[in-house]
This record gives structure tokens, C-alpha cells and sequence, in this order.
């Protein structure tokens, strides 16, 4: 078995998401409960990354003859280009002027990237 330098493979990583990388807004939430007036307040902090984007929410589920359409949408980020402790359920994407909500997540093997399964 051949094994392949690190760099070389954060190498080809960056050659991936700068030619089919798209700048996306990760939008970090905190919140905070107040129980004197039982309201719940929100802080944010945006910042601009670069993600790969698979499919489009509201594009036709397969074998469906488009009579059903998909809500979900994936992001593949890079974890460096993401704030420290993220990614978070709280937070959200904003892509093309729509937010989506994070709904689960996954590590790559090598610990370099995150899909993040999003939806509307």
C-alpha cells in the first residue's frame, strides 16, 4: 500500500474548493433564555467561508417523476475555515441570499472537512 503525504492531499483539498468552492455566510447563534420575561434573545456572528454546495433544495427527488421535491441541501466546508467550536446545530448557512438551517453534520475521516446537511 502507498502512502500519501499529508500535504499533498491538503494540497488537492484547496485545488478542489478553489475551483468549485462557493463564498457562503456561516451565521453562528447564541442564545440566551431571560426567565424574568420567559424570552429567549440571539446574538449573532457571521462569517464568510468557502463551501462545496450538492444539490438544491426544491430540486425533484429521484424516482419521484417530480412529483416530490427534495428540502434538503448539503455543504462540504473546510474545518479550518470554520469559527472555533463549530459547526453547531444553533447555526445556520447563507447561500444565494437564503438561510439554512443546520440539521446534522459529519467529520471527514481525516478530519479536514464537514458536510453539513442543511435544509430551508
Amino acid at each position: 500500500m502507498v502512502s500519501v503525504a499529508a500535504g499533498v492531499l491538503g494540497a488537492d483539498l484547496d485545488v478542489v474548493f478553489a475551483d468549485w468552492g462557493v463564498t457562503v455566510t456561516y451565521h453562528e447563534v447564541s442564545q440566551a433564555y431571560v426567565p424574568a420575561t420567559q424570552q429567549v434573545s440571539e446574538e449573532y456572528t457571521d462569517t464568510e467561508i468557502t463551501a462545496l454546495v450538492s444539490g438544491d433544495a426544491g430540486e425533484p427527488t429521484r424516482g419521484t417523476a417530480g412529483q416530490h421535491t427534495t428540502d434538503m441541501i448539503e455543504f462540504f466546508v473546510k474545518q479550518a475555515d470554520l469559527p472555533a467550536g463549530a459547526p453547531k446545530l444553533t447555526s445556520r448557512i447563507v447561500h444565494q441570499e437564503r438561510e439554512y438551517e443546520i440539521v446534522g453534520y459529519a467529520n471527514s475521516e481525516d478530519g479536514t472537512t464537514y458536510q453539513l446537511l442543511c435544509r430551508p
